[in-house]
């Protein structure tokens, strides 16, 4: 009998199955060998398994939702961390890491080194959730790493300790051969053996020395080209040899060849040097040196490869002996010993000691190679940060001149706004002023008839003139009609300063009268020139010229006349506060004065600001429109007004803009730009 809905049944098997294949994916996440954790966006931990909360001395509640990543990493991996976990390339998405060694904080304060890898999670619309990490404790490796240098260094020591041992012991087997040669031999046989022992010794302590020698002037330069240089002039040197060369195997061309690249030779001897050899031609050659197999030919007449001896003959060599060099790099090059005249046979002894300066040459070629590979390196990376600096520069720049652009931009909005809304009314008050004093005027007349028709008014009359004290107002309200026209005149001028100074957002060139702007720029200044208790009033000096209309960004230069009037102005205040009032009354000093003058100079508007401040050293001066340079106490200044003005002078005009000053006598800014753009 089957049993009774099978497909239940089914469906129970499956879902045991499925939530024991979870808890053995659970136990072998929290039992892994290896860290687990997951960090959000914020580089908070969300997940972290057994195995590494074991590493680090914590439960999963002191982690999870409350720390970030980098609360447990030293100072040094923080900013390593950060590096590459926040940085989004092509070859490295946000969040993504790649065997990056960090040292963790646990609990106690203790350090563990670990390699990270780590992976980012995104949605399906490609938005960044959250990265997985991985994490190997590295700790043994690290301890294997230092056990290994301090090993290397042991045995450096034990080297040196041996290299003494035997200096020693050379020192005093030539001090034996002196005594034996001192003594008489007893048998001749004795004797001759003993000055060949005595002649093979030295010749071994000779070859020993001229290796030393050789080698010590190989490896005393970085240089590749040196090395190879001092390496061919060494052995020509010291082998009397008639040519020695150094070839390169080259493979940027259509063909492999070898080029000499160094040489040494007899003055009567051709030179060889640039040479280039198809591979092809000396393949046999070629082969031997590939299989890093010396070439030693003593009589090339009777060599039986036939295309190696027509090259040599070509050539006119006599003798060769070739010893191949193989680079860490996988370079090939060999050293090239020649003869021209004659054979020659080259003894063990030779050979050697070629041999042995070949091996040092090619430890030398690596460290020249990797000397040079680090160099292009730190150039590759001194280059890269000072772009970077130079970018930051430049942005904190841009934002800087935004930034103010945007709150000029929005004063002078403000100002035309404020300017426009006091014009209404003050235009409605000066334009009844003047009906005002005419009706005042008429019943002023009119009251006088009526004193002269009827000069004995009633007694009620009379105690009211008496009480409003009737003369005085009939004097009196001329005079304050006419001073509230003088208010309302005022009032209009400083509107006019207004709205002349606040044309900050004027897209386009436009002719305007500069005297204007300028005039505009001190009405807003006027109350900072009064006199102070602390000094006299800043006496303004105008020697306006003849300009024309200039075209020009007019709110523009209104902040730039802006600029250069209020560093006047702080300058002689702040000058005037560190010498004391007292010192004003001196008569060498001269009063703070502001000196305006304008003129035309081959088609272009200049316009000279001079004050009598302090004046400035020649770094500042020098320094005076670089971006963020202020002399001005923190809080006080952005160092950025004399940069935006520079630029709106020299870039937007198409001007100059130039500082004069020296220490005492006061600063002079001269500012030319074209009449016609």
């Amino acid at each position: 009998m089957s049993e009774p809905y099978p497909e239940l049944k089914n469906h129970f098997d499956g879902q045991q199955s499925l939530k024991r294949y979870a808890e053995q994916v659970t136990e072998l996440y929290h039992n892994a060998p290896c860290g687990y954790h997951s960090l959000d966006a914020d580089g908070l931990f969300v997940q972290i398994n057994d195995t590494e909360l074991n590493w680090l001395g914590y439960t999963r509640s002191e982690l999870v939702g409350k720390k970030q990543f980098v609360d447990l990493l030293t100072p040094n991996s923080i900013e390593v961390f950060q590096q590459h976990f926040s940085q989004s390339s092509p070859c490295q998405p946000q969040g993504c890491m790649h065997h990056v060694e960090l040292e963790m904080l646990r609990s106690d304060g203790s350090v563990i080194p670990v390699l990270i890898n780590s992976t980012a999670v995104k949605d399906a619309e490609d938005n960044y959730l959250l990265s997985r990490f991985t994490v190997f404790n590295i700790t043994d490796r690290k301890e294997t790493e230092a056990a290994l240098r301090q090993a290397y260094e042991d045995l450096e020591v034990r080297v040196a300790e041996r290299t003494s041992e035997l200096k020693q012991t050379v020192i005093q087997l030539e001090q034996e051969i002196l005594e034996r040669q001192r003594s008489e031999a007893e048998r001749e046989r004795t004797e001759k053996a003993l000055r060949q022992s005595e002649s093979q010794l030295r010749e071994k302590a000779q070859r020993e020395r001229l290796l030393n020698r050789l080698t010590n002037q190989i490896r005393s330069s970085l240089d590749l080209n040196q090395i190879l240089n001092t390496a061919v002039q060494a052995i020509y040197h010291h082998l009397e040899i008639d040519r020695c060369t150094f070839l390169w195997y080259r493979l940027d061309g259509d063909e492999p060849y070898w080029e000499v690249v160094q040489e040494a030779k007899r003055p009567e001897l051709p030179s060889r040097a640039g040479l280039k050899i198809p591979a092809a031609d000396i393949l046999p050659l070629t082969e031997q040196c590939f299989k890093r197999r010396i070439i030693c030919i003593d009589d090339v007449q009777i060599m039986t490869e036939r295309s190696s001896q027509q090259f040599f003959l070509d050539q006119g060599y006599t003798a060769v002996l070739g010893l191949p060099i193989h680079t860490q790099s996988e370079e090939v090059g060999i050293v090239s010993c020649t003869h021209s005249v004659g054979t020659h046979t080259w003894d063990a002894d030779e050979v050697e000691l070629l041999q042995s300066v070949a091996d040092n040459l090619s430890i030398a070629i690596d460290q020249a190679e990797l000397y040079k590979q680090s160099r292009v390196t730190a150039e590759i990376a001194q280059m890269q940060a000072q772009q970077l600096e130079n970018a930051l520069q430049e942005l904190q720049r841009t934002q800087a001149q935004m930034i103010q652009s945007e709150k000029m931009s929005s004063l002078g909005q403000l100002v035309a706004g404020v300017a426009h809304e006091i014009n209404n009314p003050v235009n409605f008050i000066y334009g009844n002023l003047n009906h005002a004093n005419e009706y005042t005027q008429d019943v002023l007349n009119l009251l006088k008839l009526y004193q002269k028709h009827y000069p004995d008014p009633d007694a009620e009359i009379l105690a009211e003139a008496e009480t409003i004290d009737l003369e005085f107002i009939m004097e009196d309200l001329p005079k304050l009609l006419s001073s509230m026209k003088v208010g309302a005149d005022r009032i209009q001028k400083i509107v006019w300063s207004l709205r002349t100074f606040s044309r900050m957002d004027e897209a386009a060139f436009k002719a305007v009268n500069l005297h204007e702007g300028i005039d505009s720029t001190l009405m807003i200044l006027q109350n900072r020139l009064k006199a102070r208790p602390e000094r006299p009033a800043i006496e303004i000096i105008k020697e306006y010229g003849q300009l024309p209309l200039v075209e020009c960004y007019a709110g523009q230069l209104n902040q730039v006349f802006m600029n250069i009037l209020s560093n006047a102005i702080d300058a002689m205040e702040e000058a005037i506060g560190e010498q004391g009032a007292a010192l004003l009354n001196h008569s060498a000093v001269l009063p703070p004065q502001i000196c305006i003058r304008t003129e035309v100079q081959n088609d272009r508007a200049v316009i000279h600001i001079t004050d009598t401040g302090p004046g400035m050293p020649e770094a500042v001066r020098q320094r005076i429109f670089d971006p963020f340079f202020t002399t001005k106490p923190v809080g006080k200044g952005t160092g950025m007004g004399m940069s935006i003005s520079y630029q709106i002078v020299t870039e937007k005009h198409g001007g100059t803009l130039q500082c004069i000053s020296a220490p005492g006598k006061g600063t002079k800014f001269v500012i030319e730009i074209p009449i016609r753009q």
